[in-house]
């Protein structure tokens, strides 16, 4: 399992796993978390087919 360096964003971690790339969502996510968070998201699946898990548990 490897870490990314965490985006500057305390409501986000991305990880990869096992070729998946992991978004873990930390805390209350707000309108302005999702503010926060979005340009990482558009990062993320702005590839043909990405593989990717969306890991909710410390929300």
């Amino acid at each position: 399992m490897t870490y990314d360096p965490a985006p500057p964003t305390r409501h986000l971690r991305v990880r990869l796993d096992r070729g998946h790339t992991v978004l873990e969502f930390h805390g209350e996510i707000d309108i302005v978390a999702a503010l926060e968070i979005t340009p990482y998201l558009d990062v993320v699946t702005g590839h043909p087919e990405p593989q990717i898990v969306i890991d909710l548990r410390p929300v």
